[in-house]
């Protein structure tokens, strides 16, 4: 019994130790580790595209070199039209937040001449938590395009990984297969090729539910004619990439420059039903419709590590959380002295003998 207690203690300090290694790795080493986990995900994207031109009947070479030229083509047109579109919104904060205070004052007045209640108090209170959300957002756009100019700074070593993960991808299958036992061959072979699925479908699908998302927000935006209707539509759309908080917090960003923008709450009753049907038409048609697997981790799980890789690597740890959570819950799910973080990370009840 001691024996056992004795092992356990073990254990439990050895995990602990592993797990402030972990994290110190993660903080320290992040520029290094954040080009390379963008690397690694986007080869993961591009094989499918690759594979697809081999298929097509095109040489290696040309269709990793066709492969390449599409991802920098699409990130280098993203980050243009968003980073042009951040810094005009960012000039005009100053007069947003005046906008914001005569907006409020007109509240305030019309409360007190058209009903007996005094909701300056409230009002001013509102228009405080208002002034402090604009300077947020102020901070995390300037934060967003820092981001990008670091992204953009380390975009031709990016661009280097992503080629020879390319090139080399069957020599890290034959790598994984070495330090695996022959026995377990078949279920290196399988937990390989379901990380490449994980992340691969996660990062496709979230790609195609953005843009199909910025482009809805940006129309509906356009037709009411609510101001900066392109930025707005962008902005609602990537902050849909933080699981259940992100709606809301786009939303009300949304909500707010429709508030400045016009007198009367017919702009931003107008705003919300298109945040409402397009949200709609996310959950229940365009979500169920491109994802073929989804990464099945836990909401607590989600917030958290949301939450973690956006401490430790700022913007990029947002984007990158979700498909490294999930290669490591696949992982996890296929080697059975993990399998009980597996179950932890995941949202299956039933826990899998």
């Amino acid at each position: 019994m001691a024996t056992q207690h004795k092992s356990g203690v073990v254990r439990a300090a050895a995990i602990l130790v592993i797990l402030i290694a972990s994290v110190a790795i993660l903080f320290y080493a992040r520029q290094i580790l954040i080009p390379l986990a963008y690397g690694a995900v986007l080869a993961m994207l591009m094989d499918p595209v690759s594979e697809w031109l081999q298929r097509k009947g095109l040489p290696r070479w040309l269709s990793l070199t066709l492969s390449v030229i599409l991802l920098l083509l699409v990130i280098s047109g993203f980050v243009a039209a968003l980073s042009a579109q951040v810094a005009a919104f960012i000039s005009d904060i100053p007069q947003i937040q005046q906008s914001l205070s005569k907006r409020l004052a007109d509240v305030q007045v019309w409360t007190s001449e058209n009903t007996p209640f005094d909701l300056g108090p409230t009002i001013q209170e509102f228009k405080g938590g208002s002034s402090s959300m604009l300077q947020q957002a102020s901070f995390v756009l300037r934060e967003l395009l820092t981001s990008i100019t670091n992204i953009l700074s380390n975009i031709l070593l990016v661009i280097v990984y992503v080629i020879f993960m390319l090139i080399d991808k069957k020599r890290f299958y034959g790598f994984v297969k070495q330090y695996t036992p022959e026995t377990f061959h078949s279920t290196a072979d399988q937990v390989v090729g379901k990380i490449g699925r994980v992340a691969g479908g996660y990062v496709w699908g979230k790609v195609i539910i953005t843009i199909s998302l910025a482009i809805g927000y940006s129309i509906g935006f356009l037709l009411i004619g609510l101001k900066y209707a392109i930025f707005l539509g962008i902005v609602a759309a990537l902050f849909t990439i933080i699981p259940y908080i992100g709606n809301i917090i786009g939303g009300a960003i949304v909500v707010l420059i429709a508030f400045i923008s016009s007198p009367g709450l017919t702009l931003v009753l107008l705003a919300l039903a298109i945040i409402s049907v397009v949200q709609l038409l996310e959950n229940y048609v365009l979500t169920p419709l491109v994802f073929g697997y989804q990464i099945n981790l836990n909401p607590f799980i989600t917030i958290f590590g949301v939450i973690a890789f956006g401490y430790l690597w700022g913007i990029s740890g947002l984007v990158l959380a979700l498909p490294l959570i999930g290669i490591f819950k696949v992982i996890c799910d296929h080697i059975p002295a993990l399998k009980p973080i597996g179950y932890l990370l995941g949202d299956n009840d039933h826990l899998e003998e």
